[in-house]
């Protein structure tokens, strides 16, 4: 014989499961790894850290929304090359600068502080500002 479920369970059951599937849509979180590889460290830095069985390598980035930084590989991010970043490294906003980028040409630009607050990075002199 079934009893019939009090209504405040049912509501509370219903309330745990929309908090469940709206902590799974929320930012995906770095691994422990990726996390601590970037410990001390300030944004641009290169860091290396082991996951699932591999060495990835990358640069260190704050997280979305302010969060923490994180070691993250170079596929899929918009930003400057570590090579950029490493040129402008101790340098103001309009210092002269150039580095390699990663096809191996030489790039001469000024030093642009990112728009978000993040540190300066070589940009070609004809690139546009964001």
């Amino acid at each position: 014989m079934h009893r019939p479920v009090p209504k405040l369970g049912l509501l509370l059951s219903l309330f745990t499961l929309s908090l469940a599937v709206a902590q799974e849509l929320g930012p995906p979180t770095p691994p422990a790894e990726a996390l601590n590889a970037c410990t001390g460290q300030s944004v641009g830095a290169s860091c290396t850290f082991q996951h699932d069985g591999r060495t990835v390598t990358g640069t260190c980035r704050p997280g979305p929304q302010g969060g923490p930084i994180a070691c993250a590989p170079p596929h899929g991010h918009r930003g400057p090359p570590p090579e950029a970043l490493a040129a402008c490294k101790d340098q103001q906003d309009g210092a002269s600068c150039q580095f390699t980028d990663p096809r191996g040409e030489l790039v001469a630009g000024l030093c642009r502080s990112g728009p978000r607050g993040e540190p300066p990075a070589c940009a070609p002199k004809d690139a546009p500002r964001r």
